[in-house]
């Protein structure tokens, strides 16, 4: 924090304005370090379950949060941070706070963030339901790992459900494939944890929910699962902005992190961008 704090400025680059919470003070007491930040009313998963319905808010509402969130991010990746780390911070909806108005939010719970060159590999690293791929593959990792949470999250604001819930990383694996179809044998050479999930010949191992036993299972290139179908909820939406939302998240949960939209270039996306024309 008191990096992304020096790295600030009047400017562009304050926080407010890169929506990350804000870092007031730092003390001692009685051995323990204690943090003063700016008082916030709730987090995105309180406002999801308050006016959200349990089936997600208005495409408008995402595209609003979704623009500050990706703002976030741009900023953590300027500054080599990553959010994310072992002790299961992760930019996921109680990670990020809601001011009064309901229309402003930022990125907080930075405890435990680290650095790019700081980053090690782990396959438990990050809440299971917004871990990226990459992690649970035990491949070298950077702050696109946010972005996958990131895209994570806003299906879970859009639709009120967690996109992907496996119990393992290996049932997230297969959930994750499920939707966004094989991973690359590529990726799968470069994992340290790969031989867990897969064969020499790149077939996926599919474990019980007690891993005494488990099969070959055959993934298709292509996804057996439709995001454009996963994305229906109760709320009418303009088509045109759907479609525009479904091409962004498809960006951001690509499951090659090297193929990954960066925050930069999300910003720009159509979805984002049309926010400045309502």
């Amino acid at each position: 924090m008191k990096r992304l704090k020096e790295a600030g400025d009047p400017g562009i680059f304050n926080l407010d304005k890169m929506h990350v919470i804000k870092l007031i003070d730092s003390f001692e007491h009685c051995n323990h370090l204690c943090i003063v930040m700016e008082a916030l009313e709730e987090n995105l998963r309180e406002v999801l379950k308050h006016y959200g319905n349990n089936i997600g808010l208005s495409l408008d509402g995402v595209r609003l949060y979704a623009k500050q969130i990706l703002i976030a991010l741009y900023y953590l990746r300027k500054n080599h941070i990553i959010h994310a780390d072992c002790n299961f911070d992760l930019v996921k909806p109680d990670n990020i706070m809601v001011g009064k108005d309901k229309k402003h939010i930022k990125l907080c719970d930075f405890g435990s963030a680290i650095l790019v060159e700081e980053s090690t590999i782990t396959e438990y690293m990050v809440s299971r339901f917004y871990r990226a791929p990459e992690l649970m593959l035990g491949c070298p990792f950077d702050s696109q790992i946010d972005i996958w949470s990131a895209g994570v999250t806003l299906f879970e604001l859009y639709t009120g459900r967690v996109l992907f819930s496996g119990h393992t990383n290996n049932e997230m694996l297969h959930c994750i494939m499920k939707v966004k179809g094989k991973i690359s044998t590529k990726m799968i050479s470069r994992g340290a944890f790969s031989s867990k999930h897969f064969t020499d010949k790149f077939e996926f191992i599919l474990h019980s929910k007690n891993e005494k036993s488990s099969k070959i299972v055959e993934i298709s290139n292509e996804s057996e699962q439709n995001l454009g179908t996963l994305l229906i909820n109760n709320i009418e939406e303009d088509k045109d902005s759907l479609k525009d939302f479904r091409e962004l998240l498809e960006k951001l949960l690509v499951i090659d992190s090297h193929r990954r939209i960066l925050p930069a270039e999300a910003l720009v996306n159509k979805f984002i961008s049309d926010l400045c024309k309502k």
